[in-house]
C-alpha cells in the first residue's frame, strides 16, 4: 500500500470515529434537554414549558459570618488609628508633642469617654511614663481633666467640658500680653526714625485688633451655642 492510499485509509477511519462520537453526543444532549421539559397539560403536547433548575439557597453559618464581622471591625480600627495619627500630626504642627495629639485624638472618639492610663497605654502602644507626662501636659493646657469613677481607685481622663472656649479666652490673654510687649518696644524706640518702629507698630496693631474683636466673636459663639442646645432640647422633646 503506497503512502497516498494509507493516508486515505486513515482519514476514513478517523471520519467514521468522529461521526460515531458526534452522534452519541447529540443523542445524549437531546435526552438531557427532553428530561428538563414538562408538559403544560397531559393532553396538549404542543405547548412546552421549560422548568429552570432551582438555585440552591445557601445560608451563612456563624463561622462564615465571623470573617465578615472581623473585616468590618478591622476597617473601623484602621480608620480610628488614622484619625488619631492625624490629630497627632496637627498637634506637632503647632509645636506640641505628637503623643499629646494622639492621646487627645483617642479621647475625642473613645467609648466610654473616660479612659484610664493603662488603657491609653494599651491603645496607643505607649509606655505608662509617656502617658503620664502627656496627660499632665494636656491638663496644664486645659484640654483634658482627671476624673475618678465610683468604686475605682484608678485615675481616668476625659475631654474637659468647654475646653475650646477656655482656650480661646486664654488666647485672648496671650494676645493682650503680646500687644503690651509691642508697646514696650515702641517706647524703647520712641526717639528713632519711623521706619525702625514699623515692625513693632505692626505687631501692636494686629494684636490690638484681635484683642478687641475676639471677645465679640466669643460672645457670638456663646449665643449660638445656647440657641443650638435649645433647638436640640426641643427636637428631643418631640421624639
Amino acid at each position: 500500500m503506497d503512502r497516498v492510499s494509507l493516508f486515505r485509509f486513515l482519514c476514513s477511519v478517523i471520519t467514521e470515529h468522529l461521526e460515531s462520537a458526534i452522534t452519541i453526543y447529540v443523542k445524549q444532549t437531546l435526552q438531557n434537554s427532553i428530561a428538563t421539559l414538562t408538559w403544560a397539560t397531559p393532553f396538549d403536547q404542543t405547548h412546552l414549558e421549560i422548568t429552570p433548575p432551582e438555585e440552591p439557597h445557601l445560608e451563612q453559618t456563624p463561622l462564615e459570618q465571623a470573617p465578615l464581622e472581623a473585616t468590618h471591625l478591622k476597617k473601623a480600627q484602621l480608620e480610628q488609628a488614622h484619625f488619631i495619627e492625624e490629630v497627632g500630626l496637627m498637634f506637632e504642627l503647632v509645636g506640641l508633642p505628637r503623643m499629646a495629639g494622639r492621646v487627645f485624638g483617642w479621647l475625642l472618639i473613645s467609648e466610654p469617654v473616660q479612659q484610664s492610663s493603662s488603657h491609653l497605654a494599651e491603645i496607643l502602644q505607649a509606655s505608662k511614663g509617656s502617658i503620664s507626662t502627656t496627660t499632665r501636659l494636656l491638663i496644664q493646657i486645659g484640654l483634658i481633666e482627671r476624673v475618678s469613677l465610683p468604686g475605682d481607685r484608678r485615675d481616668y481622663f476625659q475631654i474637659k467640658p468647654h475646653a475650646w472656649s477656655q482656650m480661646s479666652e486664654q488666647h485672648i490673654s496671650q494676645i493682650s500680653a503680646f500687644r503690651k510687649l509691642a508697646e514696650r518696644g515702641l517706647d524703647l524706640l520712641k526717639n528713632t526714625p519711623p521706619p525702625l518702629q514699623k515692625r513693632l507698630q505692626e505687631m501692636r496693631d494686629i494684636h490690638a485688633f484681635l484683642e478687641r474683636e475676639l471677645p465679640l466673636l466669643h460672645q457670638r459663639w456663646e449665643a449660638a451655642e445656647i440657641a443650638l442646645q435649645q433647638g436640640q432640647k426641643a427636637q428631643n422633646s418631640k421624639l
